[in-house]
């Protein structure tokens, strides 16, 4: 199995980890770190709007 470093956690993940962009290239960010840092930001502009 073909495994890949994550440039964001620094972990060896297999390549199923990684998502896929423009023309097949393989993302050096790993899903889990890709959807913590979107939940990140999802949270601080929700309290930078006022909650909810």
């Amino acid at each position: 199995m073909d495994t890949k470093t994550c440039k964001e956690c620094g972990r060896e993940l297999p390549i199923i980890r990684f998502r896929r962009i423009r023309d097949g290239v393989i993302c050096g960010v790993c899903k889990d770190c890709t959807n913590a840092k979107m939940r990140d930001t999802r949270a601080s502009k929700s309290l930078k709007n006022g909650g909810g």
